[in-house]
């Protein structure tokens, strides 16, 4: 496929990029024309765990800093689309890093992380996942940490929220959230995938939806780079364009052991690991294949920035502010 010159020129943003993190892939991902991604460098660890894990991304970002820099505000990833350098968003993919205490946001912060899930897939101290048996909601706890993660400006991820816990977290943000790798559950049936109704709630928050390329959000086995485009036609047609962004959420270059962690996952749910990415964009450097689709289904310019960065970018500028 050939590229257009609209990929060329956008802030291209992608809001998950689960790949293994080297100084080779880093250029890699840069030589993709992809301006920022946001990189969960912590899942699940307890608090030191994913400081050490920020200390060494950190370290090795700074050894490769002609290719990469760590993003603290939308001005960085202007520097960066302008610099030729790939900027990294820093994100914890759960709450459990903060052991109980809102404090230590603030000290993430410091550290560079600026977007946070408050769950990952199942209860936590701050609310439940889709997995859990009973939805409670948003804990008291995490009323609170919505509160604090909004006003320290770290972007707030309602991924893998359960319903309840969603609809209470929109409830108390004041600011845009993001959902950061999720797909529509009326073109892919998937527990991990967002309800009409719950894209509704995006759309009163003002938040973006990542489209998704993982395999069992976007469509099962044989999944190609129209289902992907299948779900950006579904999200823009229930609540409009500027809601819909990119997390490809791409695995890749870890090692075969890396899939050990996701043995208990249901295979009837989530297939077999390790995963194919979709057809026309089964890596990181076919990430230019998404303009070249969106164009093909009839999207416009100003649509096309804004699905390849702009709304995320929009939404940034909100929550970082």
């Amino acid at each position: 496929m050939a590229i257009p010159d609209v990929y060329r020129d956008t802030l291209v943003i992608d809001s998950m990029n689960n790949a293994g993190l080297t100084g080779d892939y880093l250029r890699t991902v840069r030589d993709a024309g992809v301006t920022a991604a946001m990189v969960p460098v912590s899942i699940t660890d307890p608090f030191t765990a994913a400081v050490e894990k920020i200390l060494d991304l950190r370290a090795m970002v700074a050894a490769n800093a002609d290719a990469a820099v760590i993003v603290r505000t939308v001005a960085d990833i202007r520097s960066a689309k302008e610099n030729g350098r790939l900027g990294l968003i820093l994100a914890l993919e759960d709450s459990r890093q903060l052991d109980k205490d809102l404090r230590k946001v603030e000290l993430f912060h410091d550290l560079g992380v600026r977007r946070m899930q408050l769950v990952y897939t199942t209860l936590n101290d701050a609310g439940c996942g889709p997995g859990d048996r009973v939805d409670t909601g948003l804990s008291r706890f995490g009323v609170g940490l919505v509160e604090e993660l909004q006003g320290r400006g770290v972007l707030l991820d309602l991924c893998h929220a359960s319903p309840e816990t969603l609809r209470d977290a929109c409830a108390v943000a004041t600011r845009p959230a993001i959902w950061s790798h999720t797909n529509a559950r009326a073109v892919f049936d998937h527990p991990n995938n967002l309800t009409d109704e719950q894209l509704d709630l995006v759309a009163a928050n003002g938040g973006v939806v990542g489209v998704s390329g993982i395999p069992f959000y976007a469509g099962g086995p044989g999944v190609r780079i129209d289902h992907m485009l299948d779900h950006v036609d579904h999200i823009v047609a229930r609540i409009g364009v500027e809601h819909v962004g990119i997390g490809l959420a791409i695995f890749e270059n870890h090692p075969r052991a890396f899939y050990d962690r996701f043995a208990s996952l249901p295979r009837e749910i989530y297939g077999d690991p390790p995963w194919s990415w979709p057809t026309g964009i089964a890596t990181i450097s076919e990430f230019p294949n998404l303009a070249t689709a969106l164009v093909g289904r009839g999207y416009d310019t100003d649509a096309v920035r804004a699905i390849l960065g702009g709304n995320h970018l929009r939404v940034l500028e909100a929550a970082w502010a």
